[in-house]
């Protein structure tokens, strides 16, 4: 099973040079399971309900946001059936790193916790953090190439 990171996904809902290069590394991986986690879905959408609340506050026009949020709703909606829930064995194994790991890494430890409890590989653009993370199997997402 491979979990995309959020920086991923966003790069593949942009359809930006960074997420086609991550989705022909897919297309290519041998693993078929592709999966998200709902703390992606929860940093996406967060990001988006900040932007709104930040361009109201500011006395800014916030429809270019509202579109945004939007749009990931809208893409989000592809995954259904593929976001992984953050459950009891996910959270136990957060417990279990570090608290300086958990502090550095915020919900990206989440992630990881989510991957570790289900076998799983991350696919991430922000490699060096994850490799922080005893035992977890971590792959550049840009490059399909497993970080040793």
């Amino acid at each position: 099973m491979i979990i995309l990171d959020t920086d991923a996904i966003g790069h593949m809902q942009k359809r930006d040079p960074v997420g086609l290069l991550i989705e022909s590394g897919l297309d290519a991986s041998p693993d078929r399971d592709v999966r998200i986690t709902i703390v992606t879905a929860y940093e996406m959408m967060g990001g988006a309900v900040a932007l709104i609340d930040r361009r109201k506050r500011e006395r800014r026009d916030p429809a270019p946001a509202f579109h945004l949020l939007q749009d990931l709703v809208e893409y989000l909606g592809r995954w259904r059936g593929l976001i992984l829930p953050h459950e009891a064995a996910a959270e136990q194994t957060h417990q279990s790193f570090p608290a300086r790991l958990r502090q550095e890494l915020k919900d990206d430890a989440r992630i990881a916790a989510t991957s570790l409890a289900h076998g799983a590989a991350v696919w991430t653009c922000n490699a060096g953090d994850y490799a922080k993370v005893p035992g977890l199997v971590v792959f550049r997402a840009e490059t399909a190439m497993q970080v040793k």
